[in-house]
């Protein structure tokens, strides 16, 4: 899960990292990890960064159960650089989780997806794109590129959930034009 970043929710992040921003009755995070629960999941790698020390205490406090490892991120360069942070971690399939937006989507199709797919990515179509990265993808809606620039983009389907991979590797890679 990447986590390090300060986000554009100043000057509400300056004390809390972004995760940690309650919507409703608890974090971000905590609606996040509640819905790995129901998936079985149990460990995590965390790539921290801002207020890292924050984070690692609401773990340790409401997540006791969870096993987590954590990686700092000392230079926010982008999700493709945070992500990549995690590969010394991942023996297995792996989920990533972006958890600065709420999503609803079904998580459950990452135990059984179809035998041709080898990952999922979970996108949602916005009107403005501006502000978010994009997936570009082929006519049978399989990814074929990230876009994380602010500038110069022409698609309008941005990162906004998570994706898995079954062969385990990180090895996602990131545009900078």
């Amino acid at each position: 899960m990447p986590l390090a970043g300060k986000g554009t929710l100043t000057p509400s992040t300056h004390v809390t990292p972004k995760p940690l921003l309650r919507v409703g009755d608890k974090p971000i995070l905590g609606y996040i990890l509640d819905d790995l629960r129901e998936l079985g999941v149990r460990e995590a790698v965390m790539i921290t960064g801002h207020l890292k020390e924050k984070v690692e205490a609401f773990m340790a406090e409401e997540y006791p159960d969870f096993h987590v490892d954590y990686v700092e991120q000392p230079v926010q360069n982008g999700t493709a650089g945070a992500v990549q942070f995690a590969a010394l971690y991942v023996q297995e399939d792996l989920l990533i989780i972006f958890v600065d937006t709420l999503f609803d989507a079904d998580l459950s199709i990452v135990k059984t997806p179809p035998d041709d797919v080898t990952g999922v990515i979970w996108v949602k179509e916005v009107e403005d794109y501006q502000r978010f990265g994009v997936v570009l993808t082929d006519e049978q809606g399989f990814m074929t590129r990230i876009i994380e620039s602010r500038k110069g983009r022409s698609a309008s389907s941005p990162t906004l959930g998570c994706t898995t991979s079954a062969t385990g590797s990180c090895s996602l890679k990131a545009s900078t034009t």
